[in-house]
């Protein structure tokens, strides 16, 4: 069985759940364990992110009040070059 840890981060709660609603039906859907975690602060990803492999795929809004998604996505791939960044937008 497959094994996926995935962040979610959105300042926006109701994308967030979105997010992880489509998460547990492709779970349920295939055969698949995944464990979520949601943030809704940039700075949250940034204070946790302290070793490769705490991700397989971080979701990341673009626009996140704190630091731009993009930069946060940097900031991620120089400690983890093998994450796979997904980013979203509600625009």
């Amino acid at each position: 069985m497959l094994n996926l840890k995935i962040g979610i981060c959105d300042d926006d709660m109701i994308y967030c759940n979105d997010i992880a609603s489509q998460l547990d039906r492709y779970m349920m859907t295939y055969d698949v364990n995944i464990s979520y975690q949601i943030y809704i602060h940039a700075s949250d990803i940034v204070r946790i992110y302290d070793t490769p492999g705490k991700f397989n795929i971080l979701f990341l809004d673009i626009e996140i009040p704190e630091i731009n998604g993009l930069i946060l996505a940097e900031k991620v791939k120089k400690i983890d070059p093998h994450v796979f960044i997904i980013f979203v937008s509600n625009y």
